[in-house]
């Protein structure tokens, strides 16, 4: 019994398939390629589901935005207030000075 050139082509293809997946599970070839084949999953699934334009807002005329938008004067009526003006005054600020070293400093052993 011969197989044919076919079975034997496919049979080949599937057991190179195998192989290099499993040789893609090690992890040193995982970190390797990795990021390549997220890659073309990534393109893989935009190009059988792409990306749709997002909706966006139409326009408003500016001819109805000015008709709409009309002014109005409000009579102004200014009142003197008698506030006390604030006076300027400098406070001097303190600056940190630098505690001495102790000449001679003698530590305990603990217990």
């Amino acid at each position: 019994m011969r197989m044919s050139k076919k079975i034997k082509t496919l049979l080949l293809v599937g057991v190179v398939l195998i192989l290099a997946g499993g040789t893609y599970l090690l992890p040193p070839v995982q970190n390797r390629i990795g990021w390549r084949v997220d890659f073309a999953m990534a393109y893989v699934r935009s190009v059988i589901n792409p990306i749709r334009p997002l909706p966006t807002a139409l326009p408003s005329s500016t001819k109805m935005a000015l008709a709409e938008a009309t002014p109005t004067k409000i009579p102004f009526t200014a009142t003197p207030i008698n506030t006390p003006t604030p006076t300027l005054e400098v406070t001097p600020t303190q600056i940190p000075t630098a505690t001495p070293l102790p000449e001679k400093v003698l530590l305990t052993s603990p217990g």
